[in-house]
């Protein structure tokens, strides 16, 4: 089972890596642990400032690119600004690559006028309602893939795997 979630994470990395544009705007999910609220998914945004490409240091071979960060704008939700602080991510965290943001405009303001002032100073961009529910499916979708021992169980060795006597539990993906 581990082998067969090894390979399909591995797919969807390669995938995700290939459909990278510079310039794109993507999102990232980071596990955060057990807090408060259960399972929380923290989710950043980038924009790719490369290419994907290979880091050959350690036991595998994975997928690297660089990008800025995209701040959240305090007071605004799905609205951020553009960082100038450039860094390397593993693309294994990266859920979407092509999210659509939309900056200011008669039709898309932030709501308080204050924050609104300091938005449009900056550049501030609005994640589309599309692109942020994608995001959020996505992590849930990947989280079904995440592999937890504690769910399979698996019955007496002197089993004959007969379905009667097999009391095996796995997970749908």
């Amino acid at each position: 089972m581990d082998e067969e979630r090894e390979v399909v994470l591995r797919h969807m990395t390669t995938s995700v890596a290939r459909s990278i544009k510079i310039g794109n705007v993507g999102a990232c999910a980071f596990d955060q642990g057990k807090g408060e609220r259960g399972g929380e998914e923290e989710c950043h945004l980038v924009e790719f400032a490369s290419l994907p490409f290979t880091d050959q240091g350690g036991d595998k071979c994975a997928w690297k690119v660089n990008c800025l960060w995209l701040n959240s704008v305090p007071g605004a939700r799905c609205w951020c600004t553009k960082s100038t602080n450039e860094t390397t991510l593993s693309v294994v965290y990266l859920v979407a690559t092509d999210l659509q943001m939309h900056p200011i405009s008669p039709t898309n303001m932030v709501r308080n006028l204050q924050v609104r002032k300091d938005a449009e100073r900056l550049g501030a961009l609005r994640l589309s309602n599309d692109s942020h529910d994608f995001i959020l499916d996505e992590i849930e979708r990947r989280e079904r893939l995440e592999c937890d021992p504690s769910r399979v169980f698996v019955g007496d060795e002197d089993s004959c795997g007969s379905e009667e006597e097999s009391d095996i539990q796995v997970e749908n993906f």
